[in-house]
């Protein structure tokens, strides 16, 4: 029985492990397929479990608040972008007026896309906003 439970932890971090490195990959999207091959290309990376395991609980313990969200909608409000990022909805209202933030306004209607936030941050680490 306690093979059962270390074979199950086993593939648990070889799992953590493929949707990990998915993740942090270019691809922003990736089919159920894709991650199938990720766990197999796994098991080639992680021989040893001992190392396996030590790298799953460092990420878990790094980014295990991390959502994972599965066909999200491209463009989200200045509301929702702001619940995702976890910050506040009068924080969001300034960086929208950043010259270059990825968004589109209609009037007084604003949607933000998604996908290029994650790089606006990267572009822009260190800079201040003020507010």
């Amino acid at each position: 029985m306690e093979q059962i439970y270390r074979d199950r932890d086993y593939a648990i971090g070889y799992t953590i492990m493929a949707i990990h490195t998915l993740y942090k990959s270019a691809n922003e999207q990736f089919t159920i397929k894709e991650l199938m091959e990720e766990i197999k290309v796994m098991f080639v990376v992680y021989k040893e479990q001992d190392a396996l395991m030590e790298a799953t609980k460092r990420v878990l313990k790094e980014e295990g608040d991390i959502k994972l969200t599965f066909n999200a909608k491209e463009y989200i409000t200045l509301k929702e972008c702001a619940e995702h990022l976890g910050i506040s909805k009068q924080l969001m209202s300034e960086l929208v007026r950043e010259k270059d933030f990825p968004c589109v306004r209609f009037k007084r209607r604003m949607l933000i896309n998604r996908r290029k936030i994650r790089d606006w941050f990267d572009n822009n680490a260190g800079k201040r906003v003020k507010y």
